[in-house]
């Protein structure tokens, strides 16, 4: 039985949903009477879509990065989308039934980081509607076995497939608890057009007229933009035991699925008669087959596929565009059996997908939520695991979505705390000098690699002077360190020994050299004990297994040479491994920051990129580098004086400290780091000190 209450763990961007914003938000730069043509690939699409109108070709273009411009062609709906038009205004063809838009500045949504493997959510939800204790009822404030839901994102709002009350309701997000309106039903049980009998899903086209699929009525009734619970609805189709709905906003095609008839039918631009579009070729688990299916959803703003939970296959297929009952599907989660591994799901209900490909779904008999990265091989619970109603538990989820992402973004007070030197450059317990790397423990104790010192100092929070944790003088005979971290799992430092070329662990006063003959510079560790080393000399990062050091590693990011190629690095500095072992790489010489992913070839430039200079789209000579929980990146850019922070994917970054003219303020910045309220920590190697800008809360 499905839980009596809606819970919001963190208000998420729109993913889909998103026509009906205001138009202004989306509004292009209009070639009338023109299309994009020329000789060369160029001005080849990267994709086309068909769309019911020049408006929502300009969505369709506005929530892809990659789209700079794109065509419109009236007489067929045909949509096209351009990534790389070296010169638009040069390219264009007169065609009277054609209208050609470039994408204008600041104008493209959402202007926030999107959902990233990074991003991560309270474990404790707030229940926004119905019973906190998840009791049942029928009043306008309470719920009986919700099943489906579509967020109302032009006015902050939720609609709700109230199944055990046979009614639509809707209620606003900015007032939590709020009472609820009904929409649509509340007749009582039956299978007349404002009445429903086994109320399942809810979709709402791109104008406005909400869907509602009736499980026993083997139905799927339409109701206007402006209905309650007077009005009778039209009768879209008939479907054997209708499960959810999924409408593509830009063609109003609309998809449901046969729990039945182990099928999904569209209904092509919201009309009949429907035809299958996955599925339907009898009980199994062919990739061709369904078994038992409940969730679908279409994404027609990033991967243009279709995505079906088998439930009973306990997976997730994903079909192409335009697929039929003879289009056969790829596993993109589970399909493992039945069960709670990682790589295994146990009834998926519902599904939804990111900008980035990533599936999220209402993993149910498991009481959970998944994420499934792209290829991935197994998931990540991101909230729930375990049955209840408390707001840490869930209790057999049906549906996921994502309402408006608003995130207020971070900010710094500008003036910064001295928290460990500052008192001129020296040996002393009280001195640094030319600090580089910082590891910030949990108890904001700070690890420091005092750089032309030769040793690693550790202070600890508010102390007043350090004290010595290895150096020259003492038998671990430092030359230059220029990065450290803590191993807090195995209580022991590890060590970046540049000056003699070789990574060494320090425990109990006992130190071991775990790498030899390496050009070290920076050091990172992820979540499975894994080790990575920058070689500044051999343009490579590499990975080691953690106790396991007999051996050269794995090569992980460049190892192709010194250059400014996607599979090259020059002279890598400090690095960042997140959740999902993707590598960010401070390409030193290349005033970039680069991002390589799990057993990939070559990476992809997330910061910078556009040559050494002081524009909010370039760096100069970029330092130490840090992601955090939303995916948006930090960069210590040392010759401007700055730390600056990017959204992966966006062209330029903002500057949240320093990058003034008075640059005692903040001067050469290299390490950076955060303690877990949020403060985030410099080293100034030219000033020899760490200081500290606290987080305006």
């Amino acid at each position: 039985m499905a839980s009596r209450r809606i819970c919001l763990w963190l208000l998420f961007m729109i993913i889909a949903q998103v026509v009906g914003e205001d138009t202004q938000s989306m509004i292009m730069s209009l070639m009338v009477d023109s299309k994009f043509q020329c000789a060369n690939t160029t001005c080849i699409p990267f994709i086309n879509v068909f769309t019911s109108n020049i408006m929502n070709c300009q969505v369709a273009c506005l929530t892809q990065s990659r789209c700079r411009a794109a065509t419109f062609h009236r007489s067929t709906s045909n949509c096209e989308l351009f990534d790389n038009i070296l010169s638009q205004n040069e390219s264009i063809l007169a065609d009277v039934d054609a209208t050609s838009m470039n994408v204008i500045s600041g104008t493209r949504f959402p202007s926030v980081c999107s959902l990233s493997s990074q991003s991560s959510w309270s474990q404790n939800a707030t229940t926004i509607f119905g019973s906190q204790a998840g009791t049942s009822g029928s009043n306008l404030t309470l719920l009986y076995d919700p099943i489906g839901m579509y967020y109302d994102g032009p006015n902050n709002m939720l609609i709700v497939a109230d199944s055990g009350n046979q009614r639509i309701l809707r209620f606003s997000l900015d007032n939590p608890l709020s009472v609820a309106t009904v929409i649509a039903g509340s007749n009582g049980y039956g299978c007349n057009m404002n009445q429903f009998q086994g109320l399942y899903g809810i979709g709402v086209d791109s104008s406005g007229q909400s869907y509602v699929t009736d499980f026993f009525c083997n139905q799927i009734v339409r109701f206007p933009s402006n209905s309650n619970s007077t009005t009778f609805g039209t009768l879209l189709g008939s479907i054997a035991l209708a499960a959810s709905i999924s409408i593509n906003q830009l063609t109003n095609d609309t998809y449901v699925v046969s729990n039945n008839d182990n099928a999904v039918y569209k209904f092509v631009g919201g009309n009949g008669p429907a035809v299958v579009a996955a599925g339907g070729n009898g009980n199994g688990n062919a990739l061709n087959q369904l078994s038992g299916p409940v969730g679908v959803y279409y994404d027609y703003l990033y991967t243009n596929s279709l995505y079906v939970a088998d439930s009973n296959n306990n997976r997730v297929l994903k079909f192409p565009s335009g697929s039929t009952n003879a289009t056969y599907g790829t596993v993109v989660a589970g399909d493992n059996g039945a069960g709670t591994g990682a790589n295994q799901l146990n009834n998926p209900r519902s599904i939804i997908v990111d900008s980035s490909g990533t599936l999220y779904i209402a993993d149910t008999y498991n009481n959970r939520i998944q994420r499934w990265l792209q290829n991935a091989t197994s998931g990540i619970t991101i909230v729930g695991g375990i049955q209840g109603t408390a707001s840490d538990q869930l209790y057999f989820p049906e549906t996921v979505l994502f309402d408006k992402y608003e995130p207020t973004w971070d900010k710094w007070k500008q003036n910064a705390i001295t928290v460990a030197g500052g008192n001129g450059q020296g040996q002393e317990l009280n001195q640094l000098n030319g600090p580089v790397g910082i590891f910030i423990d949990k108890k904001k104790n700070i690890f420091i690699a005092d750089w032309m010192n030769h040793r690693i100092v550790q202070w600890e929070y508010n102390a007043k002077e350090g004290h010595i944790i290895a150096d020259r003088n003492q038998m671990q005979q430092l030359d230059l360190p220029t990065d450290v971290i803590v191993d807090q799992q195995n209580h022991s430092i590890i060590i970046a020994d540049q000056g003699n070329r070789r990574v060494i662990q320090y425990s109990n006063q006992t130190q071991q050299i775990l790498i030899d003959n390496i050009d070290c510079c920076g050091l990172a560790m992820d979540k499975y004990g894994f080790l990575y080393v920058s070689d500044g000399k051999k343009n490579e990062v590499r990975r080691w297994k953690m106790g396991e050091y007999n051996n050269e590693g794995i090569v992980v990011a460049g190892g192709n040479g010194q250059g400014n190629q996607l599979n090259q690095l020059n002279y890598p500095t400090f690095i960042f491994v997140d959740e999902n072992q993707s590598i960010y790489v401070s390409d030193w010489n290349n005033h970039r920051v680069m991002k390589w992913r799990k057993d990939v070839k070559e990476g992809k430039v997330v910061v910078g990129g556009n040559g050494r200079g002081e524009n909010l789209n370039q760096l100069w000579f970029p330092r130490g580098v840090f992601v955090d929980h939303l995916g948006q990146i930090y960069v210590a850019d040392y010759g401007n004086h700055r730390v600056v922070r990017w959204c992966e994917g966006k062209e330029k970054g903002e500057i949240i400290v320093g990058g003034n003219d008075e640059r005692n303020q903040l001067k050469y910045p290299r390490g950076l780091s955060f303690d877990d309220e949020g403060n985030l920590y410099v080293t100034e190697s030219f000033n020899h000190r760490i200081i500290k800008f606290e987080i305006i809360l």
